[in-house]
């Protein structure tokens, strides 16, 4: 009876030892929304179930399984097989980092040609400083400056705004704003008139303003 319990002792040692849980993850860390394969890599024994635990509230119980991480933080990934009689656990801690988050204003949004037109840089950073910051001003300019930056614009019409701002651990974002920029176009001022000549005051004249672009005027009878 003795020799028995021994043998059968040996038997699930055996097992035990036998059945070696891991996985291979194609990367460690990243930035949201990270994309991560997980290889089965187990050795020994014949596993028929494979349970992943991605730490985040995820899990999966394919073999092989791809997961998205949407949301910044360190992640203990476990894995439990089981081959019927024996269960075996492997895990590795994924980093997800936070991305910058673009952002930026004007004082305005309308302007005249010629007129500077300034942008405040809002940008948050993510889990680390700012490396570069490309705006694009919708007139087929751009610029690399992560401070504020100024623009002139020559042409009426409405531009659309674009930031993309990459961090140093090349964690990325991008905003646009959708005709953010509007520069109006110049007035043109034009009139005409009818009058009556004569020579004795005073003088009627009939004046016909046909002006555009414009909402104020001031005439100047040269009197």
């Amino acid at each position: 009876m003795k020799q028995l319990l021994i043998i059968v002792q040996l038997f699930f040692s055996i097992q035990l030892m036998g059945l070696t849980a891991s996985f291979n993850a194609t990367v460690t860390s990243g930035c949201v929304p990270l994309v991560v394969d997980f290889t089965d890599a187990t050795t020994g024994g014949s596993p028929i179930s494979w349970d992943y635990d991605f730490g985040d509230g995820g899990s999966s119980t394919a073999q092989n399984p791809r997961y998205t991480f949407t949301k910044p933080g360190t992640f203990k990934v476990e894995m439990t097989v089981y081959d019927g009689s024996v269960y075996s656990k492997y895990s590795v801690f994924i980093l997800v980092r936070k991305n910058p988050a673009a952002n930026f204003t004007s004082s305005k949004n309308s302007y005249c040609p010629g007129e500077i037109v300034s942008f405040t840089n809002t940008t948050i950073p993510g889990d680390t400083t700012v490396k570069t910051t490309a705006w694009d001003f919708g007139d087929g300019n751009v610029t690399n400056s992560n401070g504020n930056v100024s623009k002139t614009y020559n042409n009426a019409g409405n531009y659309t705004i674009k930031m993309t701002v990459r961090d140093n651990f090349n964690c990325a974002s991008t905003i646009s704003k959708t005709a953010f920029i509007t520069i109006n176009p110049k007035p043109t001022p034009a009139f005409s008139y009818i009058a009556k000549y004569s020579c004795v005051a005073p003088q009627k004249v009939n004046f016909s303003n046909n002006s555009g672009n414009s909402v104020s005027y001031v005439w100047d009878f040269g009197d």
